[in-house]
């Protein structure tokens, strides 16, 4: 992982994506060994940009890139794997050497991988409102804007936390048969926990919302609106709650909520 500051980030970090491909076409050159009857690369990086607000304030903004390649092969004894998030050609030429080191100590059972077939494809996820036409000023604008809804919406004390993140990602798949399928796609979430008070009394609400495409997804999400009818919705629980009378009751649970329960009170202890 490499983190890069605001001036220049995103045309280093597009270099450093495209020069994944690269490194799964050597990849697959380097798997020459006549043992090898098969062999596929595949190269996945992606920029993202993560922004975590905390009562309308920013307290983490972090723009990085991640990347990887992998190799596979297949020979007579069996199949073997290996992987790497460095591009390096000394360690390219390491981790195919583990890949085949791992088929070599098989057993013979492994299933042929080859399918035959050539398969060409360069597919893309449309962005309406492309994210890097977006400035980082903007998107913490627009996150402000959520947290300010949940904020004035009510009239009793809330702390809030939220986080956002876009991830744009590129795919590279080639193999020994000719294959190279090249694909594009972006997505974001975004994640809240607002908390409202009442006396001694509070209730918590949390959502996640994700998108795969641009930023017009916090439109036809609808975001904003649904974050205030969740925060009304738990004030209501506070100022017109009921209390249920003291006594030993059977209670019949559904799934969600018996394997929420084994999670908090078991599986955190």
């Amino acid at each position: 992982m490499e983190k890069f500051t605001q001036e220049g980030k995103l045309e280093r970090m597009n270099e450093k994506l495209e020069e994944g491909t690269g490194a799964a076409e050597q990849l697959l050159s380097l798997c020459s060994s006549s043992e090898i009857r098969y062999a596929s690369a595949t190269y996945r990086g992606s920029r993202e940009f993560w922004m975590s607000l905390r009562n309308g304030a920013p307290v983490m903004l972090s723009p990085q890139i991640e990347y990887g390649v992998s190799v596979r092969v297949c020979t007579d004894r069996g199949i073997g794997f290996a992987s790497t998030n460095s591009l390096e050609r000394s360690m390219l030429k390491r981790i195919v050497a583990s890949a085949i080191s791992m088929a070599r100590a098989g057993n013979g059972d492994a299933p042929d991988l080859r399918s035959g077939t050539v398969e060409n494809a360069n597919w893309v996820v449309e962005q309406k409102r492309k994210m890097d036409d977006t400035s980082v000023e903007e998107k913490i604008r627009k996150i402000q804007e959520i947290d300010s809804a949940a904020r004035d919406c009510t009239e009793l004390r809330s702390f809030r936390n939220v986080s956002f993140g876009e991830v744009q990602t590129l795919k590279y798949f080639v193999d020994t048969e000719g294959t190279k399928v090249l694909g594009r796609d972006a997505k974001f979430d975004l994640y809240y926990m607002i908390m409202l008070q009442s006396g001694a009394s509070a209730e918590q609400v949390s959502r996640t919302f994700g998108y795969t495409g641009g930023e017009e997804g916090l439109e036809q999400l609808d975001v904003l609106a649904k974050t205030v009818e969740y925060v009304k919705g738990i004030e209501g629980m506070l100022l017109n709650g009921k209390s249920f009378k003291s006594e030993r009751l059977d209670v019949l649970c559904g799934s969600e909520v018996t394997g929420l329960a084994c999670h908090e009170s078991c599986g955190h202890p």
